[in-house]
């Protein structure tokens, strides 16, 4: 798993950053710009497409960009040089124009927006040694006010910088972040149109590519029992949403995911501290309240987490997963009542949601009413026959009601249907208890424990304690299962 970093450091570099650059440009008029990563000279996209393919001597610019102007004027109804070449470079077409910014912190937020392994730069630039340069663009469109641009267009195609401040790749993130919570800088507001959603597309492609084979991984590791492996799956995926951060830093979803998969993993203070980050991108954000709200449930918070699902389902009323899991606290806390009400709701959304009825069945069994236990259960596993777990709900509904014989027959199905699964050992090894098959009992219950499954706390579950079990049996248990029974 990754090392967290220290939050209080990080923020003292990135003040010591800012001092640098407001240190540096207090002594006149700069103007900055941003670079992922060093290119080399400060050039136009113009210039760097042609440098290493002719003799500068021998390369005319000027030349090259009338060209492109004159093919240009084809297809618009511009006549303004500087709007036509503008309109370009936010097409990502090549231009001699050198977009600078005269905010810093925009320049920072272009310094670090993509290139995640390699250090960025913020260029300061005095307005006086580029005055011949400086093209000023006018104009109300959206970007062109947030941006704050200005425009260098130099006859040589590059410039020579006053002052280069570098950023390191370790603090592009946390610069970002800093950024969007202070600033309100950010990809959706510097990108606020149509051409920028192009060029940020173009930037943060690979982003996607990388959240997806984390939800990939996730998949896998849903689909094995054994531990390990599970966690493996696990890992990669934290990789893979983390390398998507890294390429797109404000970007919900992947804190969402990697924050479901830190608590499936058991990391659940790294989950919140996930959920809460997509909670302040997309304020709105139903699933990730749901699921902060299952990792606050995990720790044993419950009050939080019904305040998490309580907000998913106002933003998303008829999110039956938060439903279902706001029925999960209350039969933690025995309010058995209120949670079959929240079951209720999430079986009217969904006519055929398993968990719904499988969960409903389990409120029903908790304060006794078996039938409509066994009807649940049934009802699942008339929904999806190779429910095992409801198989074997089913048949310690039918242990507690006294049919020895379907207790048995449903949780031997259960363990066909999976038989890695230590738990369905545990009861039905509590089942042949009750029949006095004490060899098989004892073997069920051997696996059960020694595949980690608590045998006691399941045990006293139902029975206060091993004289319970035998007074309302009529029987008694041999010493060594009593043993393996018996609260230290």
């Amino acid at each position: 798993m990754n090392t967290q970093s220290d939050p209080q450091n990080e923020l003292s570099i990135i003040m010591q950053k800012i001092c640098e650059i407001a240190e540096k440009s207090a002594d006149g008029d700069y103007i900055f710009r941003g670079e992922s990563r060093a290119y080399g000279k400060v050039g136009s996209s113009l210039y760097r497409q042609y440098e290493y393919d002719v003799e500068a001597d021998d390369f005319e610019i000027e030349f090259v960009q009338k060209e492109i102007l004159d093919e240009a004027r084809r297809y618009t109804e511009k006549t303004d040089e500087l709007e036509i070449l503008i309109e370009l470079l936010y097409h990502g077409g090549t231009t001699n124009l050198i977009e600078f910014t005269t905010d810093s912190h925009i320049a920072l937020f272009f310094a670090c927006d993509s290139s995640p392994s390699e250090d960025g730069r913020v260029i300061l630039q005095k307005r006086d040694s580029v005055a011949g340069y400086l093209r000023q663009p006018h104009g109300p469109k959206n970007r062109i006010i947030v941006q704050k641009p200005v425009f260098l267009q130099p006859p040589k195609g590059f410039i020579i910088p006053d002052e280069v401040i570098t950023i390191p790749t370790n603090l592009k993130l946390p610069m970002l972040e800093y950024l969007r919570k202070s600033h309100g800088i950010s990809t959706e507001t510097i990108y606020n149109d149509l051409h920028g959603f192009i060029r940020n597309w173009g930037i943060h492609k690979s982003a996607y590519t990388q959240f997806h084979r984390g939800k990939t991984c996730r998949k896998r590791a849903d689909a094995v029992q054994n531990w390990d492996e599970k966690l493996k799956w696990y890992e990669r995926a934290i990789v893979h949403y983390t390398e998507a951060l890294e390429l797109k830093p404000d970007f919900p979803e992947a804190y969402n995911n990697r924050g479901s998969v830190y608590a499936d993993a058991g990391d659940f203070d790294r989950a919140i501290k996930d959920h809460n980050t997509a909670i302040e991108l997309k304020l709105d954000y139903a699933s990730a309240y749901n699921n902060r709200g299952i990792a606050y449930y995990s720790k044993g918070d419950l009050d939080r987490a019904i305040q998490d699902y309580r907000k998913a389902i106002e933003l998303k009323s008829d999110y039956t997963s938060a439903y279902n899991n706001l029925g999960t606290v209350y039969s933690k806390q025995g309010e058995y009542e209120h949670a079959i009400q929240h079951y209720n709701t999430v079986i009217k959304l969904n006519p055929n949601s398993t968990e719904g009825y499988n969960n409903r069945g389990i409120a029903y069994y908790s304060k006794s009413d078996l039938d409509r236990a066994i009807q649940d259960f049934d009802t699942v596993i008339g929904l999806d026959p190779n429910n095992a777990k409801a198989y074997s709900n089913l048949g310690t509904a039918y242990l507690l009601k006294g049919d020895l014989k379907k207790a048995i027959d449903n949780h031997n199905t259960a363990i066909k249907l999976d038989p890695g699964f230590a738990g369905f050992y545990s009861n039905r090894g509590e089942a042949w208890l009750h029949l006095e098959e004490w060899e098989k009992a004892r073997a069920d219950l051997t696996v059960a424990r020694n595949a980690g499954v608590d045998i006691i706390a399941s045990f006293h579950n139902d029975y206060d304690s091993i004289e319970d079990f035998e007074e309302k049996n009529g029987v008694e248990l041999p010493e060594d299962i009593a043993a393996m029974l018996r609260q230290q």
